[in-house]
């Protein structure tokens, strides 16, 4: 995985659901304690995301950080939108983003127990289908 690229893909993502959700750029960033320009350059990759900036983000925008992450795994082409997501795949990639971008062993195992949660979720509700 390249995570240059698997990152740059979670900046883009963050933007189109901000802009889905019709949120302004200026709320956004009050709401994680940064200014336009910071949140600007984040959504465009210039700058690293922390892993405590996208859970604010995140936590704004009502997605979980499974869900974002599954998303950019389905951009940059790792695994398909339907019914047959690559779940060992994007949990592989999230230990590779989450030892690149989160620097608390806390704050990891957060991430991972939610990201479990979300698979067990969408094995279940595959299961009843």
């Amino acid at each position: 995985m390249n995570q240059e690229t698997y990152n740059l893909h979670i900046c883009n993502l963050i933007k189109e659901i901000r802009v889905q959700k019709r949120i302004k750029q200026e709320v956004l960033a009050k709401a994680i304690s940064k200014n336009q320009g910071t949140l600007s350059r984040l959504e465009t990759g210039e700058i690293s995301l922390s892993m405590e900036d996208l859970k604010l983000i995140c936590d704004h925008l009502e997605i979980s950080i499974i869900q974002i992450l599954a998303r950019a795994e389905v951009k940059m082409g790792t695994c398909s939108s339907n019914n047959n997501l690559s779940y060992g795949q994007i949990l592989a990639n999230l230990i590779a983003y989450l030892e690149e971008v989160c620097p608390s062993k806390i704050s990891k195992e957060e991430v991972l127990i939610e990201a479990f949660a979300y698979i067990q979720n969408k094995i279940n509700s595959l299961e009843q289908v």
